[in-house]
C-alpha cells in the first residue's frame, strides 16, 4: 500500500479501531485475527500501529511534531540513531548543502536538514525511499533519491556528507570499514574532494585505537547516553583531529570532554577518600593520562580504570563515591544486607560470581572488587 493511502486509512474510524484493538490485544494476536482478510491489507495497518508505538519511545518528539510519519519496517527503527543524539550532533551546525547517503529512516537526516539550506536524502532501499518521500513531503529543502551511496551524489558538492554504513555482512555484524556497505575505504577517497566535511557514524564496538591508526587526521567523537556508549562518529575534513567524549543524560544535559595530550598517568599506592569511575564515553577513549592530568586523580592500578583522590571533584564526568572501607577480598563484614552495587574491575571473579558466592542483592552501596597497587582488594563506598 502506498504511504498516503496507508495514512488515510489509519486516520479513518476503521483505522483508529484497529489501533485500539492492537493496543489492547497486542500485535501478534491481531495479526492472527486478520490473517484471512484478503480484501484489504489489514496486517500492514496493524503493523504500522505497532511500529509507531515502538518508535514513540525512541523518537518521542519526531512523532509529536510529525504525526503523519510512517515506518517502512521494524529493523530500521532498531538501527536508527537515538533522537537525542541526532539532535545534539547537528544543533550547532549550519550548512548550505548537505547529504545523507545512507539515510534509512532519516533520523539523522531530519536533524541535519533543519540546519541546512538544502539536503539530499539517498538510500538504496526502494521501499524506504518511498516512505521517505511521504515523511519529508512538507519539507521544501529536501531532495529524496533512490540510489547507491557510491554514485547518487556524483556531479554535486556539499558542505557536509553524512554516512551511516550498514555494518552487517552475510547476516553477521561487522566493525571493519572494509566490510561495511558502502565500503568506507573505497568511498571516502572518492567523495572527500567534493565535501567540506564527511561525518561517519560507526558502531560503539569499534576499537578507538585501531580507528586512529586507520584515520590519523580525523576527529573521533564517542557518544554516550545514560552511561552507555551508543556510537562513535568519525569527522573527516576541515582540518579536524583529536578526540572528544560527548556525554548525554536522559534529560538532555550534555557534557563534552576534550582530552589533552599533555597529561601524565598517576598511579595510586592506596585508596584515598573518594572513588571516581569515568563515564562510558571516556572509558571508551582510554585516555587515562589526560584524565589524570586534568582532574588530578590517580589510577588504582595500571589496568584498573577506576580512580581515587583525597579531593572531592563535583564536576567529574562520571560516578563518584565516598570511600567507606578498604579490606581484603571476601571480607563479609563489608557486605550490606540491604544490597550493594557491585563493580568489578581487573579482578578474577565476575560480578555474577561475586553476587552468587556472597549472596549480595542489588542495592545502592558500592562494593568495588578490583586490583589496587598490584593487590586484589574490596572497597565500599557511598554515592556522593
Amino acid at each position: 500500500m502506498a504511504p498516503d493511502d496507508l495514512y488515510s486509512f489509519m486516520c479513518s474510524d476503521e483505522g483508529q479501531n484497529l489501533r485500539r484493538q492492537t493496543e489492547l490485544s497486542g500485535v501478534d494476536k491481531m495479526m492472527l485475527k486478520y490473517s484471512g482478510k484478503s480484501s484489504f491489507p489489514f496486517k500492514e495497518v496493524i503493523q504500522q500501529w505497532h511500529l509507531r508505538k515502538k518508535a514513540s519511545k525512541k523518537f518521542p518528539h519526531l512523532l509529536k511534531n510529525n504525526p503523519h510519519w510512517l515506518f517502512p519496517d521494524a529493523v530500521i527503527i532498531e538501527q536508527a540513531t537515538a533522537e537525542l543524539i541526532a539532535n545534539e550532533r547537528f544543533k550547532e551546525c549550519k550548512f548550505n548543502n548537505s547529504a545523507d547517503l545512507t539515510a534509512g529512516l532519516g533520523i539523522d537526516f531530519y536533524s541535519m536538514l533543519n540546519q541546512s539550506e538544502q539536503s539530499l536524502y539517498v538510500d538504496a532501499n526502494e521501499t524506504r525511499v518511498q516512505y521517505a518521500k511521504w515523511n519529508f513531503k512538507e519539507k521544501k529543502n529536501v531532495n529524496v533519491v533512490y540510489g547507491k551511496a557510491e554514485v547518487a551524489w556524483r556531479g554535486q558538492s556539499f558542505d557536509l556528507v553524512f554516512l551511516d554504513p550498514d555494518r552487517r555482512s552475510n547476516g553477521k555484524r561487522t566493525f571493519l570499514p572494509d566490510d561495511s556497505t558502502p565500503n568506507l575505504n573505497q568511498l571516502l577517497p572518492e567523495i572527500s574532494p567534493f565535501a567540506g566535511e564527511v561525518w561517519v557514524k560507526l558502531s560503539p564496538m569499534v576499537d578507538v585505537v585501531g580507528l586512529r591508526r586507520l584515520y590519523p587526521n580525523a576527529h573521533i567523537r564517542v557518544w554516550s547516553l545514560a552511561d552507555e556508549v551508543k556510537e562513535i562518529t568519525l569527522h573527516i575534513g576541515n582540518n579536524q583531529s583529536g578526540y572528544a567524549a560527548s556525554i548525554l543524560s536522559n534529560t538532555g544535559k550534555r557534557f563534552d570532554w576534550f582530552p589533552k595530550d599533555n597529561g601524565s598517568r598517576l598511579l595510586a599506592t592506596e585508596v584515598e577518600d573518594f572513588i571516581y569511575y569515568p563515564d562510558a564515553a571516556i572509558r571508551k577513549l582510554q585516555m587515562w593520562d589526560a584524565m589524570c592530568g586534568e582532574y588530578g586523580v590517580k589510577m588504582l592500578d595500571v589496568n584498573t580504570n577506576v580512580f581515587t583522590s583525597n579531593v572531592f571533584l563535583g564536576d567529574f564526568p562520571g560516578k563518584v563515591w565516598k570511600t567507606i572501607h578498604v579490606s581484603k577480598p571476601g571480607d563479609r563484614n563489608l557486605i550490606d544486607v540491604e544490597g550493594m552495587h557491585v563493580l568489578r574491575k581487573n579482578y578474577p571473579q565476575t560480578v555474577a560470581q561475586l553476587r552468587k558466592r556472597y549472596r549480595i542483592r542489588e542495592g545502592s552501596t558500592l562494593l568495588l572488587a578490583c586490583k589496587v597497587a598490584g593487590k586484589n582488594q574490596w572497597i565500599t563506598g557511598e554515592s556522593v
